[in-house]
């Protein structure tokens, strides 16, 4: 479909409340008051008009002067109606209403749902609009008057887009009234407005009963001697997991409601990536942010109840500010990178957060989290590591530079026995760039982490090799000291993660991090997928969280890049990896893809759990965000993927590569059989192999794609080996087959097939691979792009079941999208790619299906269509002959049940 569409469906009337008798829904926009004080502001009225109900608002901007206004309207029944109210909520304002003359009710803003971002620009300010926790009120047959009024210390703002008093419940969507779908899409497309679920009836691919009754109900999640997770009671699984923000929302109710939604599309693990360290001006170290450990609170009792444990993330480097009451020595303010890992003070503050954690009752389910088997996973904490980058930030602190130099000092005078010794061994390595080597002090300073390379040999070498000896022992250090701490002192058998990122050089330097991860029970890594670049050109900071009007990307398919498959990881023998944060990132649009090689390739290798990033809405997300995975797209294509995963569906195959290296090869970079980077060349990139190594070269990058990728540390050399991989992946065609059979990608086209007893479909540029043929079905689209997978609803292979269900995903869009294609070049950027013209508004617009599939299989007799959350909406007219069963999918088809 051609990018530059044209908005060209029709603006639906608002003059009715649809579904509803006119006695039953009471409408009244906001700029239609009988009387009014406000004060309208160019900048703050600059909204999509589009987006408000009757293309206008009642708002107030004006520092010196509050702002009301004043309604009348009709009321056909004496009695209770439920009040909703679609305002302004963010920036600190304050609203109130005065129902025919009674005392002005203060309205709480902070329960809202459908919270949408309006300003015309996309810029995260405080133009925002959402629908208020409906209360209920008694009005009078006939005449009625509602007065509001806006006040606030930020200019007194607010913003009043319409409200509305109804006999009964309903769902609020966007500017739309109770029971009204906009219906607004692009030539191509499909509105994609899924109905509020009830739940009430049953729906053939609810995954709800995938789940425990009640999570943790056997007991706490175990780490298996072959590095996988298991129930309590032994059972294995897999974690189709998300991030999410919900439980920060003020209404339970959301999250319960949230909690269902996931559950029903496949999601058994959730991830809090909180901050409980203290945020008091005046806190000392030891305290705690008592509302995050309420939220975690919330969190694990809600999801539970619907067979969802939680993994949480007490700390984020990044965001932690230091407060001087904390008494840090020598790190009065600023992030406190790498600090967590050595300094006492920080730790004990630390440990005592933690403590609260674990100890503290929660009062949703009257036990605390250390005795609740649905708290699955601990991890320590999130992107911090002293092999990254950040670790140069102790050069601003020279009196914390001289400590950790201290312990530095302590170690080399360990291994070395005299500085005499260390001297010698470093004889011509470059001076510290980070504190100063003062010997005669029992102090040595660090070297800058662009000083590793491959190329590193005599003293510099040496220094370089006890410099990451010394920070990755630290770090195993306190990780073993935490997870001692949590199971003994603290009594709770969590498994404990100890962190999830990258190093200031993959190739040499991952390893050793991951080592450190060694001394608890799970590994861990954050990785996204990205098109390419995404560039705002005025205000680039802005690209890192906002998908904004006028920005440039790049829009590449991780099929036609497949070194960027989040799954491309070093399996650790005998851990559970996971990876706690991805998704495929907007605004790349090449986004179905995702769940399908996700759920593939991890069967494949052995990953036991992914994280979806990230959710904050109960259901759907109403249009893009830069981190985003609640969208048609890919959101819409879990049930199928998470089945394929959860189930097994795929095999695990042999190793592909199997490593087995030294903790001093590790510490001396030694080179690696195969790293994760995308960049990494195994010609380049291999340097010195140990001469115990049956190998000399680096494999194949694709390897990952093929089978498993396993590491032992602390292992013999001379038991890695590699499979032949030429009979695997063939670069010339760009194919890579699996061990297995079972999976085969062809990058250069950018189609991947799973073709497995009980899975089987294809995801990419369907158009281009032409009939795609596997052993239960065939697939002939004409999409540019598409996913199409099929699994068993009644655990039998495909080609004998008598029920199946057939997933399909294609792009997303919001209504009224437009890019075109266009360069960007400044003095570090040059690429083709595309500029956001429109970021356009609700409702998602979802490519058209264009397919027709084919399944061998002669039980096969009916189809039925099924909406977007699962129920059935339509039969399908299908043709069986020839013991098979030939389905043209209709043009809005996600779900499709055949039996």
């Amino acid at each position: 479909m051609n990018r530059r569409l044209l908005a060209v469906a029709a603006i639906l009337a608002f003059s009715a409340c649809l579904s509803y008798a006119a006695e039953d829904c009471i409408w009244i926009e906001g700029e239609s008051a009988k009387s009014a004080q406000l004060s309208p502001h160019n900048w703050y009225d600059s909204v999509k008009k589009n987006m408000l109900s009757g293309g206008a608002w009642a708002s107030n901007f004006n520092k010196d002067r509050e702002g009301w206004a004043e309604y009348e309207f009709e009321a056909s029944d004496e009695g209770e109606y439920y009040f909703y109210v679609r305002a302004n909520p963010i920036g600190g304002p304050n609203m109130g209403y005065a129902l025919n003359g009674a005392a002005e009710i203060k309205m709480d803003l902070s329960k809202n749902t459908d919270n949408t971002n309006i300003a015309a620009n996309d810029q995260p300010d405080m133009r925002f609009i959402a629908w208020l926790k409906p209360e209920k009120v008694t009005l009078k047959k006939g005449a009625n008057t509602i007065k509001f009024r806006m006040w606030g210390p930020n200019s007194n703002h607010g913003g009043l887009d319409c409200f509305c008093f109804t006999k009964k419940p309903w769902s609020p969507n966007g500017a739309a009234k109770p029971g009204q779908k906009l219906g607004q899409a692009m030539p191509g497309t499909w509105a994609f407005e899924p109905d509020e679920d009830s739940y009430d009836k049953p729906s053939p691919i609810d995954l709800r009963g995938m789940n425990e009754k009640v999570a943790g109900e056997s007991g706490w999640i175990k780490r298996t001697p072959d590095g996988d997770f298991a129930i309590g009671n032994g059972k294995p699984v897999r974690f189709w997991a998300a991030v999410t923000g919900v439980q920060t929302r003020p209404d339970i109710e959301d999250l319960k409601a949230h909690a269902r939604h996931i559950a029903k599309r496949g999601i058994n693990m959730v991830r809090f990536h909180a901050a409980i360290e203290p945020n008091g001006k005046n806190a000392k170290i030891t305290d705690v942010n008592l509302g995050a450990i309420d939220e975690l609170h919330k969190l694990v009792a809600t999801m539970k109840q619907e067979g969802i444990y939680v993994t949480f993330n007490p700390y984020w480097a990044t965001t932690d500010k230091v407060n001087p009451n904390w008494g840090l020595k020598g790190h009065p303010n600023g992030a406190p990178f790498g600090m967590l890992f050595w300094d006492e003070d920080f730790q004990a503050g630390y440990k005592s957060w933690i403590k609260e954690v674990f100890t503290r009752e929660n009062p949703y389910t009257k036990i605390p989290l250390g005795k609740d088997p649905a708290f699955a996973i601990f991890l320590t904490q999130n992107e911090d590591s002293m092999l990254f980058w950040t670790i140069s930030s102790i050069g601003k602190y020279p009196e914390e530079a001289r400590r950790l130099g201290e312990k530095y000092g302590a170690f080399l005078q360990k291994k070395y026995g005299s500085w005499d010794k260390v001297k010698a061994a470093w004889e011509g390595a470059p001076a510290p760039h980070q504190g100063k080597d003062d010997f005669a002090n029992n102090v040595a300073g660090f070297v800058g982490m662009w000083e590793y390379n491959a190329a590193a040999a005599g003293g510099k070498l040496a220094r370089l090799t006890d410099q990451l000896q010394f920070f990755g022992e630290t770090m195993h250090t306190f990780n073993a000291m935490i997870e001692d701490y949590i199971h003994k002192d603290l009594g709770c058998p969590i498994l404990v993660c100890a962190g999830n990122w990258r190093t200031a050089n993959q190739t040499l330097m991952l390893d050793v991090e991951r080592w450190s991860y060694s001394a608890n029970d799970i590994m861990g890594s954050n990785n996204y997928v990205n098109g390419g670049e995404h560039i705002n050109p005025n205000e680039g900071h802005k690209a890192g969280y906002l998908v904004s009007k006028g920005d440039f990307y790049e829009d590449d398919s991780a099929l036609l890049k497949p070194r960027r498959i989040p799954t491309n990881r070093k399996l650790v023998v005998g851990y559970p990896f996971i990876v706690t944060e991805s998704t495929w990132v907007p605004p790349l649009q090449y986004q179905s893809e995702g769940p399908f090689l996700v759920a593939a390739y991890s069967s494949l290798t052995g990953f036991d759990a992914y994280y979806w990033f990230a959710l904050g809405s109960v259901g759907y997300d109403k249009s893009i965000n830069k981190w985003q995975a609640a969208n048609p797209a890919i959101m819409g294509g879990w049930p199928a993927a998470a089945m394929l995963f959860r189930k097994g569906y795929v095999k695990k195959a042999e190793p592909a590569v199997h490593e087995e290296r030294r903790l001093e090869d590790l510490f001396a970079f030694r080179s690696t059989v195969l790293a994760e980077e995308e960049s990494f060349d195994p010609n380049r990139d291999s340097g010195a192999f140990p001469k115990e190594s049956s190998i000399k070269q680096g494999a194949n990058p694709l390897a990952y794609l093929v089978g498993p990728v396993e590491v032992v540390y602390g292992g013999d050399p001379a038991k890695s080996k590699v499979a032949d991989l030429s009979k695997y992946i063939d670069d010339g065609a760009k194919t890579v087959k699996s061990l297995t059979g079972e999976l085969e990608l062809n990058h250069g086209i950018g189609v991947c097939r799973v073709n497995a007893p009980k899975a089987q479909g294809a995801t990419g540029f369907l158009a281009k691979a032409g009939k795609i043929d596997l052993d239960a079905l065939s697939i002939e689209s004409t999409n540019s792009y598409a996913t199409i997978l099929a699994v068993p609803l009644d655990d039998a292979d495909l080609k004998s079941s008598g029920k199946i269900f057939l997933q399909i995903t294609t792009i997303c869009r919001p209504f009224g999208w437009k890019d075109e294609p266009a360069e960007y070049k400044d003095k570090d950027h040059n690429f083709k790619g595309f500029k956001i013209i429109e970021t356009g508004t609700p409702p998602w617009n979802v490519w058209n299906t264009e397919a027709t599939v084919t399944f061998k299989n002669a039980k096969l007799k009916k189809a039925t269509l099924l909406d977007a959350n699962g129920y059935p909406a339509e039969e399908l007219k299908g043709e069986a002959a020839g013991g098979a069963f030939k389905l043209k999918l209709p043009e809005k088809a996600m779900y499709v049940v055949i039996e």
